[in-house]
């Protein structure tokens, strides 16, 4: 598949996602003038989910258009699934919407389940960031993402919900309370891969590339998280940063 094609695939494919959740994001928002009908600790932080949805796309955009260089086939290969799983980790929107009678589907727990795959995944895509770098043969790509993907797959599928008791709560859903902590430990492991390889090589575009990767990692997890609403727009400003950084652009992308 050619890269133009391959552009095509990933754009068309997240732009997607962005719309079906950015229309939730939209019923929501629009919810708010019937009082009573939507939880409004939960609609408090729509502003930053539509931020975040947009973010991940152009964070897609920027690594596809990445300079097709030896040294940037690691990010242009796994950023776009990376943040395309980091859009999909705002699914919990749909479950929101079934929750209180908007949409009908099926089973919910499907829906939680896709949220909690994209979780796993981006935290593993995150440390191959900085593994690829640190040494494994980028011929390995592939064969290592098909199998963060089974690993992730296995573990969504398996692990025990409580969604229909805390529809509003996406940290609620996973009975094991350890599980929740390892994307936060994957991030952790990222952002020292990145800081070991710029120890070793010491670049300007190992430095520019570390500073993208770390900030745009620290604000998906403090959004992610949702620990205060002050964190989570801390995270999107983060992640805006990440994002304007790693951005190929003019003498940026031939920095030695």
């Amino acid at each position: 598949m050619s890269h133009k094609t391959t552009r095509l695939v990933y754009i068309s494919i997240h732009g997607i996602i962005v719309v079906v959740l950015a229309f939730g994001v939209g019923i929501l928002w629009l919810g708010q003038l019937l009082p009573g009908k939507f939880d409004q600790d939960y609609v408090s932080y729509l502003p930053a989910t539509g931020l975040h949805l947009l973010l991940t796309l152009a964070g897609t955009i920027s690594a596809l258009f990445l300079p097709m260089t030896s040294r940037n086939e690691i990010e242009r290969d796994l950023m776009p699934p990376l943040f395309i799983c980091m859009a999909l980790t705002d699914i919990p929107i749909i479950i929101y919407l079934v929750s209180r009678g908007v949409l009908t589907l099926p089973c919910i727990s499907c829906i939680a389940r896709i949220a909690i795959f994209a979780v796993l995944f981006s935290g593993i895509l995150m440390v191959y960031l900085g593994l690829f770098h640190l040494g494994i043969n980028t011929g390995k790509i592939i064969p290592f993402a098909v199998l963060g993907a089974a690993g992730s797959l296995l573990i969504s599928t398996t692990v025990p919900l409580s969604v229909a008791r805390y529809p509003f709560e996406p940290s609620q859903w996973i009975t094991n309370r350890q599980l929740i902590f390892v994307p936060l430990l994957f991030g952790i492991l990222a952002i020292f891969n990145y800081i070991a390889l710029y120890i070793r090589e010491r670049t300007k575009h190992i430095m520019f590339r570390a500073i993208s990767i770390s900030l745009v990692i620290v604000g998906h997890l403090l959004y992610l998280h949702r620990v205060h609403p002050s964190m989570v727009w801390a995270g999107v400003v983060l992640f805006a940063l990440g994002t304007v950084v790693g951005i190929p652009r003019g003498r940026f992308s031939q920095l030695q």
